[in-house]
């Protein structure tokens, strides 16, 4: 295992393509803080009172885009080049190959969250400190990073299942975009409200009149709010969602269910690559 996460490490100190990607993920996250500074400063030029929580976490739905692409390269190339095959040749097993290439992309991911919270930082001195406080945030970073894991788990029993470079970035975009539909999908329920109301036109006034508010059929209550709620928290891309909006109610939770589907999904991985065939 020791050898295996050795010369995984040394072949990321080397991979051009993480390097990369690395500093894309920078440049692009450093222009996203400066259009928020821009827009908050707006906003409070307006009189509109705003605050750092309201943009700091708003990319982490798509940093699972930036984990599927890298971690579909990184194993692609472990498929299509044959050093999975080597590996497991000269003697290694498959559950210490497998647990390495997990280990090793979520370093990778890891650096990836890194220099994107890093980059939102200077909001804090032009646009406030949190609201949140600092604690909040740091319970923020934490849950982030338990994302991140439950994101290389399904990630890389996604694309470690597959036998060909090309497939392995098709499937873990897939598995990203599904993810992220379903997720958006359920937090669009959650957001509908209890009741709803409307104004019509009166045409012999010719005036605007409120109506008064009805049950709205789209909002969940009772038992099957409470489902949604937990399967929100449960899939990364929900997580990331409620984390975008600074609405994570129930964080411990949260954490909970992102170790749960992380060693779940590996559990898995692991059970279905030993019986995998290796070409």
């Amino acid at each position: 295992m020791r050898k295996l996460l050795s010369a995984n490490f040394s072949r990321l100190r080397r991979d051009k393509i993480f390097w990369i990607m690395l500093l894309v993920t920078l440049v692009f996250s450093l222009l996203y803080t400066c259009n928020s500074i821009r827009s908050a400063q707006a906003m409070i030029g307006s009189g509109y009172v705003v605050s750092l929580d309201d943009y700091y976490f708003q990319l982490a739905p798509f940093a699972g885009l930036v984990f599927s692409i890298y971690i579909s390269l990184f194993l692609g190339a472990e498929i299509g080049d044959g050093v999975l095959r080597n590996k497991l040749i000269v003697g290694h097993t498959r559950t210490q190959v497998y647990l390495a290439n997990f280990l090793t992309c979520f370093l990778a991911c890891l650096g990836f969250l890194a220099v994107w919270l890093l980059a939102g930082l200077p909001g804090v001195s032009l646009i406030g400190p949190f609201d949140m406080g600092w604690t909040g945030y740091f319970v923020y970073v934490c849950l982030a990073a338990c994302v991140t894991a439950a994101f290389t788990a399904v990630f890389t029993f996604a694309g470690t299942m597959c036998n060909n470079k090309a497939l392995t970035v098709v499937v873990t975009l897939v598995v990203w975009l599904v993810l992220l539909l379903a997720a958006s999908g359920m937090y669009d329920r959650l957001c509908e409200p209890e009741m709803q109301g409307g104004v019509v036109l009166v045409t012999e006034t010719n005036q605007l009149e409120m109506l008064d508010p009805t049950p709205n059929p789209m909002y969940l209550g009772g038992t099957a709010r409470k489902a949604v709620e937990c399967l929100m928290d449960l899939l990364p891309t929900g997580q990331a969602t409620l984390m975008a909006n600074a609405e994570i109610e129930h964080p411990l939770r949260a954490l909970l269910f992102s170790l749960l589907l992380t060693t779940s999904v590996t559990g898995l991985g692991l059970a279905c690559f030993r019986k995998k065939d290796i070409r």
